[in-house]
C-alpha cells in the first residue's frame, strides 16, 4: 500500500522476523519513541529481541530532503522515498535476524569516465 502521508513504523532491530505484516509494522503502541534524537535507556534493558524502536519522519527528513511517500506492503516490507534517497529496511547479520534501515542515494551522481578508479586486487 502507498501512503503519501508519513506514518510512523515500528522496527524490531534484533529480529527481523518480527513483524509479518503491514498491520504489525504500523502498530507503535509497544515501541520505544526517540527524544532529542535517540532513544531512552529503558529501551536498552529489554532483551535486543524485544527492543522495538519507532521510524518518525525526522529521522528520515534530514537538512532540506523532502518526504515524498512510502510504501508498505502486506508482510511489512517497507520503502520510503524522499526527494534525495530511497530508504528500504534490510535484514541483515547472522541467519539475518538483524532489522536496519538503510537508504541510497535517488539520484546517483554519474562520474566522468576518467573519474573511475579500478580497484586494486587483493
Amino acid at each position: 500500500m502507498l501512503f503519501h502521508e508519513w506514518k510512523d513504523i515500528v522496527t524490531y532491530p534484533g529480529d527481523s522476523n518480527r513483524i509479518r505484516s503491514r498491520e504489525e509494522r504500523l502498530d507503535t503502541r509497544n515501541a520505544f519513541r526517540p527524544a532529542d534524537g535517540s532513544y531512552p535507556a529503558e529501551m536498552f534493558q529489554k532483551p535486543i529481541a524485544e527492543r522495538a524502536a519507532v521510524i518518525t519522519l525526522p529521522y528520515i527528513q534530514r537538512g532540506d530532503d523532502v518526504f515524498e511517500c512510502m510504501a508498505i506492503d502486506d508482510y511489512g516490507y517497507v520503502l520510503i522515498w524522499t526527494r534525495d534517497k530511497v530508504w528500504f529496511l534490510a535484514q541483515a547479520g547472522i541467519d539475518d535476524l538483524v532489522e536496519k534501515l538503510r537508504c541510497l542515494p535517488r539520484h546517483p551522481v554519474m562520474l566522468p569516465k576518467s573519474s573511475y578508479v579500478r580497484p586494486s586486487r587483493c
